[in-house]
């Protein structure tokens, strides 16, 4: 029997936040995107595409060029690192490998990998495998990230569990090796109690289990923008990013 875990939501958020926002490209995109680009006119192109306020000013003809919405392949590097409570994240990796979030030609490892994979098959064939590693998270990212290394234009992509481990400080050590890096967490629980007026989120707090775990979650994610890493945290069951605001509401 094969189990995966439960595909993650995606939102037109994330998508733009990862396929654009990051660099990472976007697998509906058409070859050419909005014109976003100019140059200087030249014979042939099309007078819809002048910018006549522009040669008003300057008295220079300049026209729109469409910026490129896919970018070439290599696209990303990204590792899933396995731990306590990582069932969200290793949800969200789902969601990037099926669709094609982390470009057309990327490597995906994980902490029981040898050998990162190229293709969504084997890249889901590892996020399943990588549960019996829960207990050694990033052991095997420094390898990963000198494969990685070996070939040129990579986007780093981290998938981190929202619960504290010995998997942090193994991050911590290779944040560093990771310069501009993403790191995504995903989290998996119901934020209505949010909603909730203060008083009420008071007397419930020390009840709630699941608050309690929450409230692991912004203290972490500072300590890794301490790193120097840039940390998305994203709602599975919504595919909505968590903004900061929320997550410090969390520790309160």
């Amino acid at each position: 029997m094969r189990i995966l875990p439960g595909r993650a939501t995606a939102t037109a958020q994330t998508v733009t936040q990862f396929a654009s926002g990051d660099g990472l490209s976007h697998p509906g995109g058409q070859p050419l995107g909005d014109l976003l680009d100019m140059r200087g006119y030249g014979y042939g192109d099309p007078l819809r595409h002048v910018l006549w306020k522009a040669f008003a000013r300057t008295r220079q003809l300049l026209v729109r060029t469409p910026e490129r919405a896919l970018l070439p392949s290599p696209s990303a590097a990204a590792f899933f690192v396995a731990g306590a409570d990582d069932e969200a994240s290793a949800s969200l990796a789902r969601l990037f490998i099926e669709d094609g979030l982390l470009g057309t030609q990327f490597l995906f490892g994980t902490d029981q990998a040898q050998q990162p994979a190229t293709r969504s098959a084997e890249a889901l064939e590892l996020l399943v495998g990588s549960v019996s590693a829960r207990r050694h998270g990033a052991e095997r990212l420094e390898a990963f990230i000198q494969r990685a290394r070996q070939q040129r234009g990579r986007n780093w992509l981290l998938f981190v569990p929202p619960t504290p481990g010995p998997w942090e400080r193994r991050v911590a050590l290779l944040a560093p090796s990771l310069a501009g890096a993403t790191v995504v967490l995903g989290l998996d629980a119901e934020l209505g109690w949010l909603r909730r007026r203060p008083l009420a989120r008071l007397l419930f707090a020390e009840s709630n289990p699941l608050r309690r775990r929450l409230a692991q979650v912004p203290p972490l994610v500072r300590r890794l923008q301490g790193c120097g890493l840039r940390v998305r945290v994203i709602h599975r069951p919504s595919g909505e990013l968590v903004p900061l605001g929320t997550l410090e509401a969390l520790a309160r």
